[in-house]
C-alpha cells in the first residue's frame, strides 16, 4: 500500500469542536461564518437573526476540542490572544468541546477577565456552563446588552430613578447625589426605568427609610432598610454614590467603580467590610492610585490602630493584580504599609502589634513578587515575625517567603525557610521538591539529590515535569563527576574563555568540563558541549547538556533544541518533560523554534510525530496550517 499523510487527531477534534457548536446553533436562525484569515485565535463569526431578520449582532468564537477524560474541562489562554480579544471590537465567546460526552461547554471571554491581565490564564468551564438551545438563545440577551454599554453616545452606564413618599423631596436627593460625585458623573436621571440592560438604581426616599437597590437581581443590593430620615441628604446622597459604585463593579465597569468609591470611602467613616472589596475593585480597574489615596486618608485620621487595619486590606487586595510595569505604585503602596505598621505601634489599642505586623507582612508581600527589592521584602517579613511570632508558624506563608527568597536568588535563604516550613507541614512534598531546587541552586548536589528522591517515593500521582527534568539533571551532573560546591560563574567564564586556537575534540570537551567544574549550571559551558555534541551528529549525548542548559535559560530557543536532541537520541521521558514545561512556559513560541529545527532536521517525521503525540496528550491544539510545514 503507497505511504500517503495522515490526518492527525488534532485537526478532526477541532472540526468536531467547529460542527458541535453549529449543530446547537445553526437550528436558531443564526449564521455562522468562518474567518478564513491567518488564526490569531477567533474561528468563526456567528450573526444573530430574529424571527427571521437581521439584528445587526455578531460575535465571535473561539473553538477548541479535548479527548481529556476528566469531568473538568478547562481551556488555556495564553497573553497573546488575551491581548488580542480585548482589541476586537465584537465580544468572543470561548467554546470547549469535551469529545468523550459530545458536549460543549461555553464562556464569554469579557466575563472571565474583564480588564487585561499580564500572564496567560487557565479558564474552568462549570457543569451548568454546557450550550444547549436554551442556552443558545440567551447568547443574544447578552450580545445586546454589550452593545448597549459600548454605544459612544451613552454617557452613563447606571441610571437613577428617585421617587419619594416622604417629607424627602425627589429633586433635593438627586442634587445631593450629583453634588456628592462631582465630576465623576456616572448616574444619568431618569424617571422612568431604563431598558432591561441598563442597571438601574432604585432609591426609594421614604417617611422613615432609604434604600438603594439594583433592578436587577445579580447587582448588589446596599444594605437592609434603616436610613432614617433624621439623616442629612448628604449621608443619603453618599449612599447611593457607594450604591452605583458597588453595581458598576459587579458589572465589570471597575474603572468606573474606582473613583465612586473613593470618594465615598474617604467621605464615610472606616469601614472595615467595603476595605477589602473596595481593593479588589481597584485591582480589577488597575486603580492601585485610588487605593493608595484612601489609605493614606485613613492613616492621616486614623487615632486607634484597630482604625489603620482596613487600610491594609484594601491596599493588599488593590496591590494582588498590579504587574511590575506599574512598580512605581507598588513601592508607594510598600511604603505607607510601612508607615502604617509604624504608626500602629505609636497609638492605643490592644491589637497594635498585630496590626503593626499585618502591615509589615502586606508591605513585604508587595515586594516579594512585584519590585524585586528582596532585601528590604525579607526586612519587613522579619520585624512581622518580630511582633506576632505565630506568622513562622504558617507553613503556607514561610513557602511564600522562601519562593520570594528563590525568585531573587537568595537560595541559601530559601533553602533555610523550605526547610522551617516542611517541620511545620511535613506532608506537603511541594516542599521538598522545592527545597531540592534551591539546594541544587546553590551547587549542593549531593543534598538536592537526597531531597528529590524522598519526593518521588512519597508522591502518590505523577509528580511535575520540571521537578523530573531537575532532578534528572542532577543525576547527570554527578555521573559526569560534578562535586558539590559553591557556584563562582566568574570562574566559569574565564576557564570557559581559554580556548586555543586550534582546539582538538577532546580538548574542548575538557575545556567546559572544567568551566562547568566552578558552576555546575553554567549555561554556556553545557550549551557548547551540547552544541558540538550535535555538530558531530551525536544526538543522544548532546540531550543531558542541552538540557542543563535549557534550565538555566528563560528563552524558548534552549528548549526546542533541548527536545529535539532528546527525541533524537531516543530518550522519551526526557523529551516528554521538556516539551510539557516548554509549551506551558513559552506556549506558541516554543512551537515555532520546533518548527524552524524540523526544517533543518534529517529526523522531520520523528520529532513532528513527538510533538503531535504531546500536544494531544495534553489537549493542546493548534491550528494545521501552523503544524504541516
Amino acid at each position: 500500500m503507497v505511504e500517503m499523510p495522515q490526518r492527525p487527531r488534532p485537526h478532526v477534534l477541532e472540526d468536531e469542536a467547529r460542527a458541535a457548536f453549529g449543530a446547537v446553533i445553526l437550528p436558531l436562525g443564526w449564521v455562522v461564518r468562518p474567518v478564513d484569515s491567518k488564526d490569531y485565535g477567533i474561528d468563526d463569526e456567528v450573526e444573530i437573526f430574529h424571527a427571521g431578520q437581521a439584528t445587526g449582532l455578531k460575535f465571535y468564537v473561539q473553538s477548541k476540542g479535548t479527548d481529556e477524560p476528566e469531568p473538568t474541562v478547562t481551556m488555556r489562554l495564553g497573553l497573546a490572544h488575551q491581548n488580542y480579544f480585548h482589541s476586537l471590537d465584537l465580544p468572543v465567546l470561548l467554546a470547549r468541546y469535551h469529545s468523550t460526552t459530545k458536549r460543549t461547554y461555553v464562556q464569554w471571554f469579557h466575563r472571565f477577565d474583564p480588564y487585561p491581565r499580564t500572564v496567560s490564564q487557565t479558564i474552568r468551564f462549570m457543569p451548568d456552563a454546557e450550550l444547549t438551545p436554551l442556552s443558545a438563545a440567551e447568547l443574544r440577551t447578552e450580545v445586546q446588552a454589550l452593545r448597549v454599554w459600548n454605544r459612544p453616545t451613552m454617557r452613563w452606564p447606571v441610571r437613577l430613578r428617585v421617587t419619594a413618599t416622604g417629607a424627602h423631596t425627589a429633586r433635593d436627593l438627586e442634587l445631593a447625589v450629583h453634588e456628592a460625585i462631582g465630576t465623576n458623573s456616572v448616574l444619568a436621571l431618569t424617571k422612568q426605568p431604563g431598558p432591561p440592560e441598563q442597571p438601574t438604581l432604585e432609591a426609594t426616599v421614604g417617611s422613615d427609610t432609604v434604600r438603594v437597590a439594583a433592578t436587577t437581581a445579580s447587582h448588589t443590593t446596599d444594605g437592609p432598610p434603616g436610613w432614617t430620615d433624621t439623616e442629612s441628604r448628604a449621608v443619603v446622597a453618599w449612599r447611593i454614590v457607594l450604591g452605583a459604585a458597588l453595581v458598576l463593579g459587579n458589572i465589570g465597569l471597575g474603572d468606573k467603580a474606582a473613583p465612586l468609591l473613593e470618594a465615598f470611602l474617604c467621605e464615610a467613616p472606616v469601614n472595615a467590610d467595603l476595605a477589602e472589596k473596595s481593593g479588589t475593585y481597584f485591582s480589577h480597574a488597575n486603580r492601585a492610585d485610588c487605593a493608595l489615596r484612601v489609605a493614606q486618608h485613613w492613616l492621616d485620621r486614623a487615632s486607634t490602630a484597630d482604625e489603620l487595619a482596613p487600610a491594609i486590606l484594601t491596599l493588599h487586595s488593590a496591590c494582588a493584580g498590579v504587574g511590575r510595569a506599574e512598580t512605581g505604585q507598588l513601592i508607594a503602596a510598600g511604603a505607607m504599609l510601612k508607615d502604617i505598621a509604624e504608626k500602629s505601634l505609636t497609638l492605643k489599642s490592644g491589637r497594635r502589634e498585630m496590626v503593626a505586623a499585618s502591615a509589615f507582612l502586606a508591605a513585604a508581600r508587595c515586594h516579594f513578587h512585584k519590585t524585586g527589592d528582596w532585601k528590604t521584602a525579607d526586612l519587613c517579613f522579619t520585624h512581622a515575625v518580630k511582633l506576632d511570632p505565630s506568622i513562622a508558624r504558617q507553613s503556607e506563608t514561610l513557602a511564600e517567603v522562601a519562593g520570594a527568597a528563590h525568585e531573587a536568588g537568595d537560595y541559601i535563604r530559601a533553602a533555610q525557610v523550605y526547610a522551617s516550613a516542611i517541620e511545620l507541614c511535613p506532608d506537603d512534598t511541594r516542599l521538598l521538591a522545592r527545597r531540592a531546587d534551591s539546594l541544587l541552586q546553590q551547587g549542593r548536589l549531593t543534598d538536592a539529590a537526597s531531597l528529590f528522591g524522598q519526593y518521588f517515593e512519597r508522591m502518590t500521582e505523577d509528580p511535575e515535569a520540571i521537578w523530573c527534568l531537575k532532578s534528572e539533571v542532577i543525576g547527570f551532573l554527578l555521573r559526569t563527576g560534578m562535586t558539590d560546591g559553591i557556584r563562582d560563574p566568574d570562574a566559569a567564564d574565564r576557564v570557559l574563555a581559554d580556548r586555543g586556537g586550534s582546539e582538538t575534540p577532546h580538548q574542548t570537551r575538557r575545556r567546559c568540563l572544567r568551566a562547568a567544574g566552578h558552576d555546575p549550571l553554567h549555561r554556556a559551558a553545557w550549551s557548547e558541549l551540547g552544541l558540538y555534541d550535535l555538530h558531530v551528529d551525536d544526538p543522544g549525548r548532546a540531550a543531558a547538556p542541552l538540557t542543563v542548559a535549557a534550565l538555566a535559560d528563560r528563552r524558548p530557543e534552549p528548549w526546542a533544541l533541548a527536545v529535539a536532541a532528546a527525541v533524537r537520541g531516543g530518550f522519551e521521558m526526557l523529551a516528554t518533560c521538556l516539551a510539557v514545561v516548554g509549551v506551558y512556559d513559552f506556549g506558541e513560541d516554543f512551537h515555532l523554534e520546533l518548527r524552524a529545527l524540523v526544517a533543518q532536521s534529517s529526523d522531520q517525521n520523528l520529532i513532528v510525530e513527538f510533538v503531535e503525540r504531546v500536544d494531544q496528550d495534553h489537549g493542546w491544539v493548534r491550528r494545521g496550517g501552523d503544524r504541516d510545514e
